[in-house]
């Protein structure tokens, strides 16, 4: 239901101006659990202000684990979940794995798609989406590009 919540709820440019405001600007970089707890706190403290019946924040953040994740994982799983244009998504995430040229290699793809497919993985869901072997689809796309 939390995620539910977030995904009707959380606009692209939200989760953007969030991970701007998080300075999350190195993708390798590893968050803790402290430092996610954080940034979801900004999160559905903005939402709560728009959805005060929708949202109870502290009830939204209550993370009990532990360990660490990498900020380019947040990125994906936050914006795969925000509502928004495709097309606007697809650029935002395009963008967060592309070199300064605004291309994107197969090593690049294959780290996107990787990270994309971590949430069917979780939700039990990873064989719908043809498994968790990205690299078929990684051959794929850039069978037909230079």
């Amino acid at each position: 239901m939390k995620i539910r919540r977030l995904q009707k709820a959380l606009c692209c440019d939200v989760a953007q101006n969030t991970f701007e405001q998080h300075k999350l600007t190195n993708n390798s970089h590893l968050l803790s659990v402290p430092d996610v707890i954080n940034c979801l706190t900004s999160i559905y403290d903005g939402l709560e202000q728009e959805h005060k019946d929708l949202v109870n924040v502290p009830l939204c953040v209550d993370i009990g684990r532990s360990g660490k994740i990498r900020v380019l994982s947040m990125k994906i799983g936050l914006l795969s979940l925000s509502k928004g244009h495709l097309e606007e998504k697809y650029k935002y995430l395009f963008s967060q794995v592309a070199s300064a040229g605004d291309t994107c290699d197969q090593r690049q793809l294959g780290l996107l798609l990787h990270e994309a497919i971590q949430i069917p993985r979780q939700l039990g869901e990873v064989a719908a989406f043809g498994g968790s072997n990205i690299e078929p689809s990684v051959r794929s796309c850039f069978q037909h590009v230079r």
